[in-house]
């Protein structure tokens, strides 16, 4: 596909995830109905064109899968190669501060 017009990635938010925000020239996002929704517009084949998402982390522990779907206005006769799996890991790290006679 040379031009894919109305790009778009979703992404399902799994429990506890929420949306902070996101950044990369051209693209536009919002959640709806628990999906993240980012919209490009037409994107060439050529083009490289990040995008940047941030999450707040869910409160408990343990395994998190991002799945991702890229999809477009365009024909798409192989749509098997349209979906990405992040898996991440939630782990909490603890600020404790130490005061001693070197640490004022």
């Amino acid at each position: 596909v040379s031009m894919a017009p109305n790009a778009n990635i979703t992404l399902p938010l799994p429990a506890g995830l929420s949306y902070v925000s996101a950044s990369g020239s051209g693209w536009s996002c919002a959640v709806a109905t628990g999906t993240l929704t980012c919209n490009y517009g037409n994107l060439t084949g050529s083009a490289a064109n990040a995008l940047t998402l941030n999450f707040t982390a869910p409160s408990a522990t343990g395994d998190v899968d991002l799945v991702f779907t890229a999809g477009s206005d365009a024909t798409d006769a192989n749509l098997t190669d349209n979906t990405v799996t992040f898996p991440l890991q939630i782990r909490h790290l603890y600020y404790m501060p130490i005061i001693g006679k070197n640490n004022p």
